[in-house]
């Protein structure tokens, strides 16, 4: 029953990060679109860049979450923390 349950909650984290990782494709490419149209000296440009940014993490994250959901063998990579 505990792995049962295990089981379920691994297909419904893989289901929200699949879903929340459509939204932010969305959003991120609609953020990307509209830096387009600023003008590169515009102060909104740095708001969006900073939108784009949090979509990309925020999709980094969905993607941990499906590997942990999958139980894929994850691949480290260095990370620079400066």
């Amino acid at each position: 029953l505990h792995t049962q349950r295990l089981e379920a909650l691994g297909r419904l984290a893989a289901g929200v990060a699949h879903d929340f990782n459509n939204l932010l494709a969305v959003m991120l490419a609609s953020v990307e679109a509209a830096a387009e149209t600023v003008a590169p000296d515009d102060p909104l440009r740095g708001d969006l860049a900073d939108a784009a940014e949090a979509a990309r993490r925020g999709r980094a994250l969905t993607r941990q979450l499906l590997t942990f959901a999958r139980r894929e063998r994850t691949q480290p990579q260095p990370l620079d923390l400066n």
